[in-house]
């Protein structure tokens, strides 16, 4: 028979962590709202650079064109949640969260990371003689 400090005692509450995290979750389902709409609108490529937008991050008149602010606005939520991820995995840790959290709170940044590389892959490099606004460069002949 086991005596009562021999047992394994169960993880105790965090209340930090739990906020943390469901504020994590609350954040990462305006980011995938506004991925659905960004692709849904076909804005995903409103920019032709990454990270910034059009050179910046805070680029001219993207407010006022619907695809530029679907775009632009996914990328910046997107930089938030990477923060959001790294922060969780820090709270579990400084909180002495469990083992298993732990490993969580360190698979999720990298799978985090890995999903915009992927994203940012599919930004293609501006051709020869385009700027970033599309626009022809002068090119002597």
């Amino acid at each position: 028979m086991k005596r009562r400090s021999e047992a394994k005692a169960e993880p105790a509450y965090k209340p930090i962590l739990f906020w943390f995290g469901f504020g994590t979750l609350v954040w990462i389902t305006f980011l995938l709202y506004a991925g659905g709409f960004t692709t849904s609108i076909r804005a995903g490529m409103a920019f032709l650079d990454w990270p910034l937008s059009n050179g910046s991050v805070n680029p001219e008149g993207w407010l006022e064109n619907q695809d530029m602010m679907a775009e632009h606005s996914h990328r910046l939520l997107g930089a938030v949640m990477g923060l959001l991820s790294i922060g969780l995995c820090a709270t579990a840790y400084l909180t002495k969260g469990s083992h298993q959290l732990k490993k969580l709170g360190i698979v999720c940044p990298c799978f985090l990371h890995a999903s915009g590389t992927a994203s940012a892959g599919r930004v293609p490099a501006p051709a020869a003689g385009i700027n970033s606004n599309l626009k022809m460069s002068k090119v002597a002949h």
